[in-house]
């Protein structure tokens, strides 16, 4: 029994032993002069405040009071309340600035090779029809054609000719229901002058067409004048023919 307690003593006192040598080599001595040197002060619950120098993970991280970062915060998405983004939506445009001056031309630069021709494209509408050019001067007139073969001869239009002579006497109004002609001869003696043959479309009729004013030789007085169809005719005789009716001549009519 003694011999089984002294052995159970001398376990301890070796185990004692080989704990104390550890300690003493996991020992480091401070690295300055107290009070500086000292073992940094561990994360607590105190209400001091606390500097940590090195980087702090944390699986989360709550504050009753404000956030002060010194530099950038970087997160996959930001929230506030329930609402959440994971990128910023960009801005309003701004106003477009004024244009700047328009800078110097550059030089023309050396003509490039030319490509190879494209295949030819679809031919486009036909454009709207130009105004008309001037006209062109005229060209040399070509040679007459042939005659053609002479058309079927019309009717006879109606046969016009002088009509029978019909007798008329001086200072009488005459009607010319058609056109014809006064054809006279008058005999003038002394005093039996003068002579006027009268047309118009008045009844009597006051236009001279012909006359004869001799009144002191002896002769003939003879005339022939036209007449149109519608007028009114006279031979007005004067001096010692004046006061009577003298077959002076003819009334010839002309018409189909």
């Amino acid at each position: 029994m003694s011999s089984t307690f002294h052995y159970i003593k001398l376990l301890l006192l070796a185990i004692a032993l080989s704990l104390g040598v550890s300690i003493v080599y996991a020992w480091t001595g401070p690295t300055a002069s107290p009070p500086d040197g000292n073992t940094a002060t561990p994360i607590n619950t105190s209400a001091t405040s606390q500097v940590k120098s090195g980087g702090l993970w944390l699986g989360s991280l709550g504050t009753d009071g404000g956030a002060l970062f010194g530099g950038s915060v970087t997160s996959p998405q930001f929230c506030i309340g329930a609402s959440c983004i994971t990128s910023w939506p960009p801005g309003p445009t701004g106003p477009q600035g004024p244009t700047g001056a328009t800078g110097a031309t550059g030089s023309t630069g050396a003509t490039g090779a030319q490509g190879i021709q494209g295949d030819r494209g679809l031919t486009g509408f036909t454009g709207p029809t130009g105004a008309t050019g001037p006209t062109g001067a005229t060209g040399a007139t070509g040679a007459t054609g042939a005659t053609g073969a002479t058309g079927a001869t019309g009717p006879a239009g109606p046969t016009i000719g002088f009509g029978q002579y019909q007798a008329r006497y001086t200072n009488t109004v005459y009607y010319a229901s058609t056109d014809g002609f006064v054809v006279g001869n008058i005999p003038i003696e002394n005093n039996g002058g003068p002579f006027y043959v009268l047309v118009d479309s008045s009844n009597p009729p006051v236009t001279t067409r012909a006359n004869d004013v001799g009144a002191y030789w002896t002769g003939q007085f003879t005339f022939t004048v036209p007449v149109r169809k519608g007028d009114y005719w006279k031979v007005w005789a004067s001096g010692i023919l004046a006061s009577v009716v003298y077959p002076f001549g003819w009334w010839v009519p002309v018409g189909p």
